[in-house]
């Protein structure tokens, strides 16, 4: 999705205020201690700020101390899980769909473009799931269904175009 990290070394601070321009250390209303900091964060911890602060989450990784058995009940195969609340799912596959889009238009690589469509598709199949398990409707695992047969073969389609020039040979 185009997440922002740090390089090592570097620091972000995110924001949702867009007025700020100058960073000057202050003191929080919450501070525990009385001097005054700029917040930064370093890669290890960029993650935790991909979300809205409202949007109640949780987040899991492994460490050095992490057992290959809490690895694999907590994580899989993935070294860091986002748990997000389920009313917040729509808005994020909505988001995520629009960072698709914009990949899918702007590249650079014509691998991108493909890659964005597949995920596209998946996006708006899990966004119709989801209004499904909500309506307690069948028709809408049709209509998920239908998407994702129609979404891989426009992958495919695509692909091949890309490829070969053509899509019917």
């Amino acid at each position: 999705m185009g997440l922002t990290r740090p390089a090592p070394g570097e620091v972000l601070h995110f924001s949702e205020d867009p007025t700020i321009t100058l960073f000057a250390p202050h003191v929080a209303a919450t501070a525990q201690q009385r001097d005054a900091f700029v917040w930064a964060v370093d890669a290890a911890r960029a993650p935790d700020y991909w979300f809205p602060r409202q949007c109640p989450r949780a987040l899991t990784w492994a460490t050095s101390e992490t057992t290959a058995s809490d690895r694999e009940a907590f994580l899989g195969a993935s070294s860091r899980v986002h748990a997000i609340e389920y009313g917040w799912l729509e808005a994020m596959l909505v988001a995520a769909m629009g960072c698709y889009t914009f990949r899918l238009i702007r590249g650079p690589r014509a691998q991108d473009r493909v890659l964005c469509l597949d995920a596209i598709y998946v996006s708006a199949m899990l966004l119709v799931l989801t209004a499904g398990i909500r309506a307690g409707s069948p028709i809408y695992f049709e209509a998920a269904l239908i998407i994702a047969v129609l979404g891989f073969a426009s992958s495919v389609a695509l692909a091949k175009f890309l490829m070969r020039g053509e899509v019917i040979e």
